[in-house]
């Protein structure tokens, strides 16, 4: 009776193949629709859940909701270039342009559709458009017709000036593990925990928690977690870094900087760095000269040309 009442009910709830959706959020967003774990797994319906799913996370392009025991587990799918895509409704007088994204100079530029309004070697600033999304449409006597609207579209690749700072405190706190540890354990339902003792047992510890939620012939979840919670005391020390030491850290900031530069597609030309020093504080500074792709997509101002204007108040 005790397994024929629990398989009634939804006890947990996985979902794979998320990584800009975190799981947190995704939980957050499926408790508001009223799925939640001790819901009945009746009262689930799939295909609308995956519709729903869909229509709330755009960079989501595909999802399947199955139910495994009284286990529900949600596959899903990012858009692996969600920089690229966008929204193919474009009203009858509305349209997008290409702005800068830093001050720089123009190396390189490509133009599809739209209208430029830079070209290779001219400066821009940051906001400035580049290519805009209003085309003229010109009579034979030279004024214009009409004003058709387009998402610009184009290659333009900036070179510009990139600040580089890091920070690295002179004095640090290590920890000097003593061996003594202490290990507790605990019981939780969904909504309580319990056996767990109030405080720690040591004054200065670390801490780290195990758990696991018990099931039955693989997929039958129960409402019910056990754990435990390990302690390990330690000795706070302060210390400070030596030069070489600090070097050593601030360059392994530098490079995690350039391999993130270079995930995103910016090339480094130039580096202008070094590393100075106040009474708290170890600083890399310094320039990086990049080319990218700085630009992005902004909505076009309606704003219909002089002549225009005075030909539709006739």
């Amino acid at each position: 009776m005790f397994l024929f009442l629990m398989s009634r009910f939804l006890w947990a709830i996985e979902i794979e193949g998320n990584l800009a959706v975190t799981d947190d959020m995704f939980l957050d967003f499926l408790k508001q629709n009223g799925i939640h774990a001790g819901m009945k797994r009746s009262e689930l319906v799939s295909h609308t859940l995956e519709e729903k799913i869909r229509e709330q996370f755009d960079i989501i392009t595909w999802t399947s909701v199955q139910l495994d025991g009284t286990r529900l587990v949600i596959y899903v799918k990012e858009n692996e270039h969600p920089g690229e895509t966008k929204s193919t409704e474009t009203a009858e007088n509305s349209g997008t342009d290409l702005c800068a994204q830093a001050d720089g100079i123009i190396i390189k530029m490509i133009t599809r559709s739209g209208v430029p309004l830079k070209k290779p070697g001219d400066e821009v600033k940051k906001g400035e458009i580049i290519v805009q999304g209003q085309v003229p449409i010109y009579n034979e006597d030279g004024t214009v017709r009409e004003v058709r609207y387009c998402d610009a579209d184009a290659d333009i690749y900036i070179q510009y000036v990139y600040p580089v700072q890091e920070m690295l405190p002179r004095t640090y706190l290590a920890k000097e593990y003593t061996g003594r540890t202490k290990k507790r354990h605990f019981v939780r339902t969904l909504e309580k925990e319990y056996y767990i003792p109030v405080g720690t047992p040591f004054r200065y510890c670390d801490s780290i928690m195990e758990e696991e939620q018990l099931h039955l012939f693989g997929n039958l979840y129960l409402p019910l977690f056990m754990g435990n919670v390990t302690y390990r005391e330690y000795l706070p020390t302060e210390l400070k870094y030596n030069p070489e030491e600090a070097g050593v850290l601030l360059n392994k900031k530098l490079s995690q900087l350039v391999l993130s530069l270079d995930e995103k597609g910016v090339q480094i030309i130039q580096k202008d760095v070094k590393i100075v020093k106040d009474k708290k504080n170890y600083f890399l500074k310094g320039n990086f000269t990049v080319l990218s792709q700085a630009v992005e997509h902004v909505p076009s101002e309606s704003e219909e040309p002089e002549e225009l204007i005075w030909k539709n108040s006739q």
